[in-house]
């Protein structure tokens, strides 16, 4: 089977751990230029995967043309994001773009409107929903197993407190990370959010510019309350990324800690592990390539994706608000 022709474009830190310890893996793509302006970076990219000094570009107008790749894979800041999707997708190129979407609700919109006016696929790198502990709360919740669903308590603490852009961006822990686990809130329940009030802050020792700790309130559909705490600045006290959760049913309860999901109802509790290693980049890009190629829609395509990100944008207007904001 051919592979398909990736170019990636970034390589930041982001942008470095893809093509270090995603791509190479993939069963689905393989790389076929890098577009970067720092020239370290782009002998650095020679260097680990072998590639010619002509498969390195500075500019990716220039990348797409000469290279006329099958996938552009965009990891850079958000606010680059709408300039480089849509030029790809303008010139035939499928886009895999790193999440949020953008910097702006216009930006995103800009982004879908041109992939449905070309009919080429944008999706965005929403990776957490393909933890396997994940998929597997959401295959126990759709089958029914804990019964008609009430309430989620949702719990994220991590020291992450590294020097790069997000520590100089406006609410980097909503924009950047709570979308990750408002999209999977999504897909674990199968419910939209219909409102959200949600109260931010950062602590005084804190590098972050904005606020990086949040407590906030979901209200689903079919009434479902999603209670939701998390922190970028949490002293030692961690979780993975994808948080502890607690799912409560009318018949059962799931609960998430770490690694290990344990299914509680009538007949007792039964526990399961999963890995630690578990790559869920990895997973996602081949699953969306595949689709891509197959001509299906990608489970992380923009249309999506929008929801999670809009839920995310409403959840800054309820903070800078401080009031309820509905969807």
């Amino acid at each position: 089977m051919n592979k398909q022709r990736l170019l990636q474009i970034g390589l930041g830190s982001f942008g470095k751990n893809w093509f270090q310890n995603i791509l190479p893996y993939s069963k689905e793509v393989e790389v076929c230029g890098v577009v970067t302006s720092n020239a370290e970076k782009g002998a650095w990219a020679q260097k680990i995967a072998g590639l010619s000094a002509d498969q390195i570009f500075a500019d990716y107008r220039e990348a797409i043309r000469v290279l006329q790749p099958d996938l552009c894979l965009i990891v850079t800041p958000p606010e680059t994001h709408r300039e480089y999707a849509v030029y790809a997708l303008e010139h035939g190129v499928r886009v895999l773009c790193e999440k949020p979407i953008a910097a702006s609700e216009a930006d995103a919109e800009a982004m879908r409107a041109v992939s449905e006016k070309t009919g080429i696929p944008l999706a965005i790198a929403e990776n957490y929903r393909y933890f396997q502990i994940l998929r597997r709360a959401q295959a126990l919740v759709s089958a029914g197993k804990i019964g008609r669903l009430d309430s989620v308590r949702f719990d994220f603490r991590m020291h992450h407190e590294i020097e790069n852009y997000h520590t100089k961006m406006r609410h980097p822990l909503l924009l950047d990370i709570s979308v990750h686990h408002f999209d999977t809130i999504r897909f674990v329940t199968g419910l939209e959010a219909e409102s959200v009030d949600i109260t931010t802050w950062d602590p005084a020792w804190s590098i972050y510019v904005s606020n990086s700790c949040a407590t906030a309130e979901l209200t689903m559909q079919s009434g479902v309350h999603v209670s939701y705490c998390a922190s970028l600045c949490s002293y030692k006290s961690s979780t993975t990324w994808m948080g502890d959760w607690h799912i409560e049913g009318e018949s059962g309860m799931i609960e998430i800690r770490g690694n290990t999901l344990t299914l509680t109802t009538a007949a007792g509790a039964v526990s399961e592990d999963f890995p630690e290693s578990d790559n869920s980049i990895l997973s996602m890009l081949d699953q969306i390539a595949a689709d891509f190629a197959a001509g299906r829609t990608a489970e992380n395509a923009i249309q999506n994706n929008l929801r999670s990100y809009r839920l995310a944008m409403r959840a800054i207007d309820s903070a800078d608000r401080g009031t309820r904001v509905f969807l």
